[in-house]
């Protein structure tokens, strides 16, 4: 599956038209205090990029599953381009309107996961 100019695809086809993407860009924070409580070691770690896309859902596709690998391509931001990990996915419906899906999308930027595609 992958994004390009503003649709969601997998090899087979779309799955739907992105309404709108967020980037993220977090991590954990390792603080030391001494006994007086004064921070005295702050370190960043487990960094992540994480994405999250709305899309108008096209039903004549299967949705994706948690543990699926998405390359997201020509963003706005070029540096949150790459492979990245579905980790969470949402699906609304309603009578009046198309389906849309929401995912959230992880790439860990200290080992560089996924590495590919694959």
């Amino acid at each position: 599956m992958a994004y390009t100019r503003g649709v969601l695809t997998s090899g087979a086809g779309g799955y739907g038209y992105v309404q709108s993407i967020s980037h993220n860009n977090t991590g954990e924070e390792l603080l030391i205090k001494d006994e007086d409580g004064i921070t005295q070691v702050q370190d960043l770690y487990d960094e992540r990029n994480e994405v999250s896309v709305e899309a108008k859902w096209d039903r004549a596709n299967t949705l994706p599953s948690r543990g699926d690998v998405l390359t997201l391509a020509a963003c706005p931001l070029t540096a949150m381009n790459g492979f990245y990990t579905v980790k969470d996915i949402s699906v609304n419906e309603a009578n009046t309107e198309a389906g849309t899906i929401s995912l959230t999308l992880t790439r860990y930027i200290d080992g560089d996961l996924p590495a590919s595609g694959s």
